[in-house]
């Protein structure tokens, strides 16, 4: 997978053009205010059975009966389409990884190292429905990172920045990301060792506390 050599190619459009692709808005602002309306848009949309949630279960459901056969067509695909500077191309190819977590860690497993890596980059992605869905898709691969660093294996470094980086997307400007993270934390927490866990309590403590300052109960 060529993941990680893309994501030079990714960052550059931050600061481009191509930051606002798909929105319709020219104003760069947009991703970073907190507006409570669209975050509420956002809510009830993301609460409807779309034709994109059907999709995204139906690949679920495909991977998991006809695992190797639908990676031998999806997965040249999406390691195209995740790295494309549209960020509704790229916010998809994301959420199908995440769909077929289960049997892509199973068959190609050679390829988290770089998948891994390149998901918690995109938590810096401009757009907060690439963070929202990127924290999600982390989730399914919890297991993995956690794995990898209670059994001490070849990517054990892997779950400290993975799992700060989802501690941090908690304080993000955008509800619906904050929501993501808090759901991902949950799932790397419930999978994780204690003693993986235990070195992070009081940071944990500290950083909720703050998440409940400037969330305000919006979430809870």
């Amino acid at each position: 997978m060529k993941i990680l050599n893309h994501q030079c190619q990714i960052k550059e459009t931050r600061n481009g053009n191509s930051r606002n692709s798909g929105s319709g808005d020219d104003n760069g602002n947009d991703d970073d205010d907190d507006d409570d309306d669209d975050d509420d848009d956002d809510d009830g949309e993301l609460e409807q059975w779309s034709l994109r949630k059907c999709a995204a279960a139906t690949l679920d459901v495909l991977s998991e009966s006809l695992a190797q056969e639908v990676l031998l067509v999806t997965l040249p695909i999406l390691q195209e389409k995740i790295v494309s500077p549209n960020w509704p191309i790229r916010e998809a190819a994301i959420l199908a990884f995440g769909a077929m977590s289960n049997s892509f860690m199973k068959l190609s497993g050679n390829e988290l190292p770089s998948l891994v890596p390149f998901l918690v980059d995109r938590l810096q992605d401009n757009e907060p429905r690439v963070r929202q869905i990127t924290c999600w898709t982390l989730s399914r691969y919890s297991t993995w990172v956690s794995e990898e660093a209670h059994e001490g294996g070849q990517y054990a470094n892997y779950f400290q920045p993975t799992f700060q980086s989802i501690v941090a997307c908690a304080l993000d400007s955008k509800k619906i990301v904050q929501e993501a993270a808090c759901s991902a934390l949950s799932s790397f927490i419930e999978e994780s060792d204690a003693s993986l866990i235990e070195f992070y309590l009081e940071p944990l403590l500290h950083h909720f506390a703050k998440c409940f300052q400037v969330i305000n109960g919006k979430i809870w």
